[in-house]
C-alpha cells in the first residue's frame, strides 16, 4: 500500500473528527488555541489507541486470512464508507444544531473522541493485513486527525455545522473507492 493510499485512508477517517469538532466549535463564541489543542490532542490520542488495537488484531489474523485478506479489507472499508454516507445523508435531512459550550469537558471530549474514532479500529485491522509501517500510519493518522479537528473548529465557529455532512460524504466515498481498489488488486 502506497503512502498516498495511507494518507487518503487517514484523511477519510479524520472526517468524522472534523464534523464533531465543527459541532463543538459552533457551541461557543470563540474558542482559544488551548481549547482547540486539547480537543485535537484527545481526538488524536483516541485515534492512535483505536488504530493500535485494530492493528494488533490484524497482525494476529494476517497468517490465517492471507488468501482472502483483500476481501476483508474491501468489506471493512466499504462498511465504514457506507456507514459514513448514511450518517451524512441523515444529517442533510436534519436542521443543523450546534453543540452546547458544555461539550469541552474532558469527559465529554474523550467520549466523543472514542465514539468518533471507532472506525479507525476496523481500519487498523485492514492496514495490518497489508504490512504497512505502523509508525508511518500512526504519524499520518495523528496529523490528519489534528488538522481535521482544528479545521472543524474553525469551520464550526464561522459556519456552524453546515458542512459536516458534506465532509462525511466525501470521506465515505474515498473509503469505498479505496476498498474497491484493494479488492481489484487482490483479485487480479
Amino acid at each position: 500500500m502506497s503512502t498516498l493510499e495511507v494518507i487518503l485512508i487517514a484523511a477519510s477517517l479524520s472526517m468524522d473528527n472534523m464534523a464533531v469538532a465543527a459541532a463543538v466549535g459552533c457551541g461557543g463564541k470563540n474558542h482559544n488555541f488551548a481549547q482547540i489543542a486539547k480537543v485535537a490532542a484527545v481526538f488524536a490520542l483516541a485515534g492512535i489507541i483505536c488504530l493500535i488495537t485494530g492493528w494488533l488484531g490484524g497482525v494476529k489474523l494476517r497468517n490465517i486470512i492471507a488468501s482472502w485478506d483483500h476481501w476483508a479489507a474491501f468489506l471493512i472499508l466499504c462498511y465504514i464508507g457506507v456507514k459514513m454516507l448514511k450518517e451524512a445523508s441523515a444529517k442533510f435531512k436534519k436542521t443543523p444544531q450546534c453543540a452546547s459550550a458544555k461539550m469541552l469537558t474532558l469527559k465529554t471530549v474523550a467520549t466523543l473522541a472514542l465514539a468518533t474514532n471507532i472506525d479507525v479500529l476496523a481500519a487498523g485491522v485492514s492496514l495490518a493485513l497489508y504490512e504497512v509501517s505502523l509508525i508511518k500510519v500512526l504519524a499520518i493518522l495523528a496529523f490528519c486527525i489534528i488538522a481535521a479537528t482544528a479545521a472543524g473548529f474553525a469551520l464550526g465557529q464561522k459556519l456552524g455545522n453546515k458542512f459536516g455532512a458534506a465532509v462525511e460524504l466525501s470521506g465515505g466515498t474515498i473509503l469505498i473507492a479505496l476498498g474497491l481498489k484493494i479488492l481489484i488488486e487482490g483479485v487480479l
